[in-house]
Protein backbone atom coordinates (compact mmCIF):
# COMPACT_ATOMS: atom_id res chain seq x y z
CA UNK A 1 0.00 0.00 0.00
CA UNK A 2 2.50 2.34 0.87
CA UNK A 3 4.75 1.48 -2.02
CA UNK A 4 1.08 2.90 -4.02
CA UNK A 5 0.88 6.20 -2.38
CA UNK A 6 4.36 7.06 -2.26
CA UNK A 7 4.80 7.64 -6.05
CA UNK A 8 1.56 10.30 -6.02
CA UNK A 9 2.50 11.93 -3.09
CA UNK A 10 6.15 12.54 -4.69
CA UNK A 11 5.01 15.65 -6.85
CA UNK A 12 3.46 17.58 -4.54
CA UNK A 13 6.57 17.85 -2.22
CA UNK A 14 8.79 18.63 -5.72
CA UNK A 15 6.51 21.40 -6.55
CA UNK A 16 5.52 22.70 -3.54
CA UNK A 17 1.77 22.76 -3.24
CA UNK A 18 -0.45 23.08 -0.53
CA UNK A 19 -3.60 21.34 -0.02
CA UNK A 20 -6.50 23.11 1.81
CA UNK A 21 -9.61 21.21 3.44
CA UNK A 22 -12.25 23.64 3.40
CA UNK A 23 -16.23 23.79 3.70
CA UNK A 24 -18.95 25.05 0.89
CA UNK A 25 -20.86 27.98 1.89
CA UNK A 26 -24.67 27.33 2.09
CA UNK A 27 -25.53 29.49 -0.93
CA UNK A 28 -22.45 29.48 -2.59
CA UNK A 29 -22.41 28.91 -6.40
CA UNK A 30 -19.55 27.24 -8.25
CA UNK A 31 -19.35 30.18 -10.28
CA UNK A 32 -18.67 32.61 -7.27
CA UNK A 33 -16.32 29.68 -5.98
CA UNK A 34 -14.12 29.78 -9.63
CA UNK A 35 -14.20 34.05 -9.57
CA UNK A 36 -12.96 34.00 -6.26
CA UNK A 37 -9.97 31.61 -6.78
CA UNK A 38 -9.07 33.41 -10.17
CA UNK A 39 -9.71 30.29 -12.05
CA UNK A 40 -11.39 30.69 -15.70
CA UNK A 41 -15.16 30.11 -15.86
CA UNK A 42 -14.60 28.24 -19.49
CA UNK A 43 -13.66 25.56 -17.24
CA UNK A 44 -17.47 25.37 -15.96
CA UNK A 45 -18.46 25.36 -19.61
CA UNK A 46 -15.97 22.88 -20.99
CA UNK A 47 -17.53 20.25 -18.64
CA UNK A 48 -20.38 17.71 -19.76
CA UNK A 49 -24.14 18.48 -18.89
CA UNK A 50 -24.11 15.77 -15.93
CA UNK A 51 -21.12 16.85 -14.60
CA UNK A 52 -22.28 20.57 -14.47
CA UNK A 53 -25.53 19.63 -12.95
CA UNK A 54 -23.74 17.57 -10.39
CA UNK A 55 -21.54 21.00 -9.43
CA UNK A 56 -24.83 22.90 -9.20
CA UNK A 57 -25.94 20.77 -6.34
CA UNK A 58 -23.12 20.85 -4.10
CA UNK A 59 -24.63 20.88 -0.52
CA UNK A 60 -23.53 23.02 2.31
CA UNK A 61 -21.29 22.08 4.55
CA UNK A 62 -19.10 19.61 2.15
CA UNK A 63 -15.77 19.31 2.53
CA UNK A 64 -13.36 20.51 -0.92
CA UNK A 65 -10.24 20.16 -1.28
CA UNK A 66 -8.45 22.94 -2.84
CA UNK A 67 -4.64 22.74 -4.33
CA UNK A 68 -2.50 25.72 -4.23
CA UNK A 69 0.89 26.18 -5.63
CA UNK A 70 3.39 27.83 -2.69
CA UNK A 71 5.15 31.40 -4.45
CA UNK A 72 8.45 31.30 -4.13
CA UNK A 73 9.05 34.62 -4.01
CA UNK A 74 6.96 34.87 -0.39
CA UNK A 75 7.89 32.82 2.71
CA UNK A 76 3.93 31.31 2.93
CA UNK A 77 1.58 29.70 0.63
CA UNK A 78 -0.20 31.45 -1.41
CA UNK A 79 -3.64 32.05 0.00
CA UNK A 80 -5.47 33.64 -2.34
Amino acid sequence: MKKFFFPLLVPFFLFAYQVQIKSWHKGDSFYRFLKSNNIPISLYYSLNKKTQKQLRMISANAQIYLLKKWERDKTSFNSS
